[in-house]
């Protein structure tokens, strides 16, 4: 081989992965939320009002903790009410070592999916000590994780606990859109 074509197959490896790296970083599956934008009709400030209006709007900005910032985009404002269940039932066909197996852990998730398994968490512990008559406080949780879903409407959330006498795990089927649920469980 000569130079010309070393150069010529270095350049190629190069654009190839340049464009495999690109489809990577602007992918919408590597974990960054889709940020929706609504734009409303405003009443613009002309000179000397638009430049005030935008030094003041940009010391509000900058004031602003990422955090705070981060949470206003991702979570938008909903009016706070106790999700509804919709179903609670037994399913002997769940798979529970596979499902556990499958799912993404807790300490991988990012705050805001740690919050809300959590949320969930106490839902569930609080329907399995009704039905069963025993103590929140004799619940034992041993994992708890996500499943990745293909519908961007629904989240899967996994609980594996013991409830003083038995191990059991809950999949809770979760509507994005509402934040009722449904929940199946089955017995380690």
């Amino acid at each position: 081989m000569n130079n010309k074509t070393l150069l010529g197959l270095a350049a190629i490896i190069a654009m190839t992965i340049m464009v495999v790296a690109g489809f990577y970083f602007n992918s919408k599956s590597n974990g960054q939320a889709e940020i929706v934008s609504t734009t409303t009709e405003a009443n613009v400030p002309q000179g000397e009002e638009a430049v005030t209006s935008t030094i003041q709007e940009g010391d509000e900005v900058t004031n602003t903790d990422q955090a705070d910032l981060q949470e206003k985009v991702v979570a938008p404002e909903k009016k706070s009410r106790t999700p509804a269940l919709l179903s609670f039932k037994f399913d002997l066909n769940q798979d529970s070592t596979g499902t556990i197996e499958s799912m993404i852990p807790y300490r991988d998730l990012p705050e805001f999916e740690q919050a809300k398994i959590r949320q969930y968490q106490n839902y569930i512990f609080e329907k399995t000590a009704k039905d069963t008559s025993k103590s929140v406080n004799n619940f034992s949780l041993q994992e708890r994780g996500a499943l990745e879903t293909e519908d961007p409407s629904h989240s899967v959330y996994v609980y594996k606990f013991h409830t003083g006498s038995d191990c059991e795990v809950h999949m809770v089927d979760i509507d994005a859109n509402t934040g009722d649920y449904q929940v199946s469980y089955n017995y380690c």
